[in-house]
């Protein structure tokens, strides 16, 4: 599957993982761009391993480089649901199959380790390449909010998308 594998994040990750938060160019393909201060990442990096509801992974390439993360939050052990969120971090790394391959070890993951049944997340219907990755491994378009985001200087829809995993 690409040769990535899915793993721990590491410490070694940390200024990494901060240089893409602070990337405006980035963040504008999932959400509005504000700084995140070191202290801030920090803490978010920190708590991390206390979230029961979460589980990220850091995208590792043949070379075990950090290309992106991937991670399931808000999942609910009664429901047995879960929203997905990925992120390919350096555009030299994006459109090389490297989120799509993550996506399928992600929701296998979902499905075998945490029994979930379903897997959702939202996207901007700007963002053509991450819905194409999203539809190649099974996910379909469930809804969307009209003109819900304004990124950028602009407004764009928010797309449902989920899959059911059991299916």
């Amino acid at each position: 599957m690409n040769g990535i594998t899915l793993g721990p994040v590491e410490d070694r990750d940390i200024p990494v993982l901060y240089d893409w938060i602070n990337d405006p160019d980035l963040i504008h393909l999932s959400s509005t761009y504000k700084p995140v201060h070191e202290v801030q990442h920090i803490e978010w990096f920190n708590s991390l391993s206390k979230a029961s509801d979460r589980v990220i992974f850091a995208i590792r390439n043949e070379a075990g480089d950090l290309v992106g993360t991937i991670q399931l939050v808000n999942i609910h052990p009664v429901f047995r649901h879960a929203e997905l969120i990925v992120r390919i971090g350096d555009t030299a790394n994006q459109s090389r199959g490297y989120g799509s391959a993550a996506l399928r070890l992600l929701l296998e993951y979902a499905k075998r380790d945490l029994n979930l049944k379903r897997i959702f997340l939202h996207v901007f219907a700007s963002n053509v390449r991450a819905i194409k990755a999203y539809e190649n491994v099974g996910m379909e378009k469930e809804g969307c909010l009209r003109s819900h985001v304004y990124i950028d200087g602009q407004w764009d829809d928010l797309l449902i998308m989920g899959c059911l995993l059991d299916e």
